[in-house]
């Protein structure tokens, strides 16, 4: 709900963050009747202070950094990778549209444009964008330990949507 909300109003999240962050980090002096009294602020505090933007949180919180695909398989320069712990996402351009992949290997899912392919019927086009995929986690050192996950996911999602 509250994502929801800062995305209607176009808050970034760390607005929202860095200060609970903070209060969660600092001084607690006076809090439970002094029962928790810390004096010190914490490494995290100092650098959530010194931060500004949410990309700049992100990598805080330890975040993977976004870059541009230079592939075969990618149609112009205008396509774009995030992996992000055991997540990733695939920005790219499919007739004349903005489209997305995003894989979630700690739940097997795979989206297309935001709706999971589970629950799809896939054009053609759209499985040779999730296939393409493949060959453009081959070239990125960090998405090349997701890609024999993916292969398996996008392999077992295909077979039951037959």
């Amino acid at each position: 709900m509250l994502l929801k909300l800062l995305a209607i109003f176009n808050v970034p999240l760390s607005y929202v963050l860095a200060p609970i962050l903070h209060y969660l980090e600092s001084d607690c002096e006076g809090l439970l009747g002094g029962i928790m009294k810390t004096t010190k602020t914490s490494p995290i505090t100092e650098q959530v202070e010194k931060k500004k933007s949410s990309v700049d949180l992100l990598k805080l919180m330890g975040g993977g950094k976004a870059q541009a695909v230079r592939a075969p398989q990618a149609k112009g320069h205008d396509s774009m990778l995030a992996v992000y712990k055991d997540r990733l996402t695939y920005t790219f351009i499919l007739e004349q549209e903005v489209a997305s992949i995003h894989y979630d290997h700690s739940k097997r899912d795979i989206f297309f444009k935001g709706h999971n392919i589970k629950n799809m019927r896939l054009k053609e086009v759209q499985i040779r964008a999730l296939n393409g995929l493949k060959g453009i986690l081959m070239q990125d050192g960090r998405a090349k330990e997701l890609l024999p996950d993916y292969e398996a996911t996008l392999g077992k999602i295909l077979a039951d949507n037959k």
